[in-house]
Parts: structure tokens; sequence; C-alpha cells
């Protein structure tokens, strides 16, 4: 019962929160819904950390599947409001954002227009914060989901990277995370993910199998089946890695890179598409050959028609 009650109050606060921020006047009651918030993201912790515990009375042979089974509920549920509450307030602080640089109405006098206008942009200020941490919640749980639970394979991730366009701009971490760098993060997110995973597989997961930390997978993994197979698929890993900077670097100040690097790089990079033995470097790799390609794309194109790519 309590563990349904613990649930129950999740969903009560998010509904609350989704259902306050979708009405109109919620002007006044920001730093009630901040509350309200705060309370919905606290519960996700104490929650998960007391399931063991409440489930008790499960029997010891079926206990640790039913405390998997309520996790995994647990987070998808949490995956769910904090993506839905991310559209919501992604929605809001656009309209938003395009309301404030309209003209002030006939008779509202000067000192009342930059009154509302200063009180929009506050509003703006703390949903998009609120919005930014649901986004980065929501795609930190899915990308658990996937790798703890379901055992999903490392592509997956680029299906839950664009959670990641829901995105703004506020006052904090993403201060400079203009309209222009939207798809910095997807790229970002993807890369780290990938080369996090390659370097936790290939440096780490023997290490934590030895100490039944994680449990040990019956399958043989050839990537580090020996020192030499290790050394070789970090080797392969550390070629992509200069690729992968140049296009974030691209991604984020749109800049054009000289065609030489790409030009050097892009042989480099097919490298670890046919020898690595790990899927998240081969993966690397066909980024960085389609990351090359497009820029030698567009500088193509940039040189055909006589502009200059800002």
């Amino acid at each position: 019962p309590v563990l349904v009650l613990l649930t129950a109050l999740s969903c009560g606060l998010g509904s609350t929160f989704l259902l306050f921020v979708l009405s109109a006047n919620n002007n006044k009651g920001g730093f009630y819904l901040q509350m309200v918030y705060t309370l919905f993201v606290g519960l996700l912790p104490v929650t998960y950390m007391l399931q063991p515990a409440l489930l008790h009375t499960v029997k010891p042979q079926h206990r640790n599947e039913a405390v998997q089974m309520h996790r995994v509920a647990l987070l998808g549920l949490y995956a769910a409001l904090s993506t839905l509450i991310a559209v919501v307030i992604k929605l809001k602080v656009s309209s938003a954002e395009t309301a404030a640089p309209e003209r002030p109405r006939p008779g509202m006098g000067g000192v009342r227009s930059k009154q509302v206008l200063a009180r929009t942009v506050e509003d703006s200020d703390w949903m998009a914060a609120i919005g930014n941490v649901s986004t980065c919640v929501a795609f930190g749980l899915a990308t658990t989901i996937n790798v703890s639970y379901l055992n999903g394979k490392e592509s997956s991730i680029f299906l839950l990277a664009p959670l990641l366009l829901l995105l703004s701009q506020d006052n904090g971490l993403f201060k400079t995370l203009t309209d222009q760098h939207r798809y910095f993060p997807l790229v970002a997110a993807s890369v780290g993910f990938l080369i996090l995973s390659a370097c936790y597989h290939l440096l780490l997961r023997a290490e934590l199998e030895k100490r039944h930390i994680v449990s040990r997978v019956a399958v043989p993994r050839p990537e580090s089946s020996s020192t030499m197979q290790i050394a070789k698929n970090l080797a392969l890993l550390l070629v992509t890695v200069p690729g992968h900077y140049l296009f974030s670097k691209f991604m984020w100040t749109f800049k054009h890179t000289r065609d030489f690097y790409w030009v050097m790089l892009l042989p480099i990079n097919t490298l670890p598409v046919f020898l690595s033995d790990l899927a998240s470097v081969r993966l690397l790799g066909v980024l960085g050959v389609a990351a090359g390609a497009l820029q030698l794309f567009l500088s193509d194109r940039i040189r055909k028609h006589g502009l200059k790519f800002v």
C-alpha cells in the first residue's frame, strides 16, 4: 500500500503541475509550481530506494524480479511524465518568446507594458529551467531503462537523443543554447554515450564482473578476450575522436572546417567500421564517415554557388 501511495502521489504531483502550467492564469503561482515540481522529482529517488524494503513480503525467490519490475515501472512512469512536462513547457516557452516582441496594446502605458514584458520573461525563465530539467530526466531515465533493464543496443541512442530537442535557453546551464545550437546536444549526447559505452565494455566491465557488481555474461566477448584485443579496440576508438571533435565544433560554431582535415580523417574513420569488435566503436566510425561526407558535401555546394557559409 505504501508503494502504491507513493506512486499515486507522484502521478498526482506531475498531473497537478501539468494542469497549472496549461492554465492561462499561472503567473502568480510560479513559486508554488516550482515547489510541486521539486516534490515530484524528489519522490523518484525516495521511492526507488524504498522499493526493496516495501517489497519484503514477496517470497525471497521472486523478490529480485519483483523489485526489478517495479523499478522499471517507476522509471518508465517518470520518463513518460517528464517527457510530457518537457513538451508542454517547450510549447509554452516558445509561445511566450513569440509574444514577447509584440507591441503593447493600445491604451497600455509604457511602464505597464515593461512590467508585463518583465513578468513574461521571468515566467519563461523558470519554466525553461524546469523544462530543461524534465528533458534531462526523461533522457537519462529512458537511457537507463534501455541499457540496464532492457539490454538495448547502442544504436537505440539515435532514437532517444531527439528528446534533447526539447531543451530551451535559460539563465543556467543552457544559457548559450540558442536556436542556432539546438542540434549540438543531440550530437554531443550520441557521441558521448557511445564513447562511454565503449570505455565501459573495454575497461570496466571485466573488473565489475570479477567483483560481482554486474552479472557475468555467458556469451564470450571478443573485444575484451585478450590484452591485444582491448588495445586494438581502444586504438580504433581513439581514431574516431578527432573527427567527432571537429564535427561537434562545427555544430556549435557553424564555422567551416578545412577540407584537408576531412580528406585525411575519412579513410581513418573507416578502419573502426571494419576492424572493431565492439558495436559502439563501429557506430562511432560510421558517424565519423557520415560527418566527414557531410562536411565535404557542404564545402562543394558552397564552392559551386560562391556562397560564404556562416
